[in-house]
């Protein structure tokens, strides 16, 4: 279950967590994540990433997503991936699983967790009657005084966590493949 949770910075809603999935991530999409933060810890030694990110979002003319989660927030859903600062776990996955996936630290869990939802057929839950604040970057703040350093911890985290994740979709794709067999 993700209840509202609500970040102390901008008072935005994080859950549903955007952006607004209802299917997993795919070999592909983790292995561009993978590239795209290997070219961000590469620019931050460089003392770039920051500059070629405000660049890029000045010359990029994103179309803006259709997702309002100003709307979205308000309603009960569920089969849907939740932001991962906050979770309740019911007394029935508590029994069968350990708690997260621990071969990451901060970052992706609630894909990792989405995915394995996804294929035990667990139920997961949004709902809007639950409200905490989310007091974001706190653990990063406290572990870094400088922004550089910082970025770079979350990039090669992220990176860290999407190779866990990829290979977690390549062992059940050999393993679904042998199951054809």
């Amino acid at each position: 279950l993700g209840p509202d949770i609500i970040s102390t910075i901008d008072n935005k809603h994080q859950n549903p967590y955007e952006p607004f999935r209802k299917s997993n991530m795919n070999e592909k999409s983790v292995k561009n994540l993978i590239l795209k933060y290997n070219i961000f810890i590469l620019l931050n030694y460089l003392y770039l990433d920051q500059i070629l990110k405000s660049l890029f979002k000045i010359v990029s003319k994103k179309k803006p997503s259709s997702y309002n989660n100003e709307e979205n927030y308000k309603y009960l859903q569920s089969g849907i991936r939740l932001h991962g600062s906050c979770l309740i776990f019911s007394p029935d996955y508590i029994k069968k699983y350990k708690g997260l996936y621990d071969k990451t630290f901060l970052y992706m869990e609630e894909d990792i967790l989405f995915y394995i939802a996804w294929k035990e057929r667990l139920k997961v839950l949004y709902s809007p009657n639950i409200e905490i604040l989310h007091k974001e970057d706190s653990s990063t703040n406290a572990l870094f005084n400088n922004k550089i350093k910082k970025r770079r911890f979350i990039y090669k985290n992220i990176r860290i966590s999407a190779k866990e994740l990829l290979k977690i979709l390549k062992d059940d794709k050999v393993y679904q493949t042998n199951m054809k067999d």
